[in-house]
């Protein structure tokens, strides 16, 4: 697998809303490592988010508005790119994704 966590949140910037994606906050961590970024329990619009690199694309895998949630029983997490190519790239790696917006 090319994906790789990373920490730095200026790559993210020019990212949005690309799909989603339907699996627990355990099985993110199996596949990805600890969040990039865990706020849990704040009223941050985010309290989770995996930043992730696949040769150069930069890919979100976040929460959003969960506000009173705890975000460990979060199971509908929102993707993020530049572009539509970031859904293609986790159906490539293996993982179910949709883009119904």
């Amino acid at each position: 697998m090319k994906l790789t966590k990373r920490t730095d949140w200026k790559i993210v910037i020019g990212t949005s809303l690309q799909g989603y994606m339907d699996m627990t906050y355990e099985e993110l961590v199996l596949h990805f490592g600890e969040p990039s970024f865990f706020n849990p329990g704040t009223d941050e619009k985010t309290q989770a988010e995996w930043i992730l690199d696949y040769d150069g694309t930069i890919i979100t895998i976040y929460d959003y508005k969960e506000y009173g949630v705890d975000v460990r029983a979060v199971t509908d997490w929102h993707i993020g790119g530049k572009s539509s190519k970031v859904l293609d790239i986790l159906n490539e790696e293996g993982f179910d994704v949709r883009k119904d917006y």
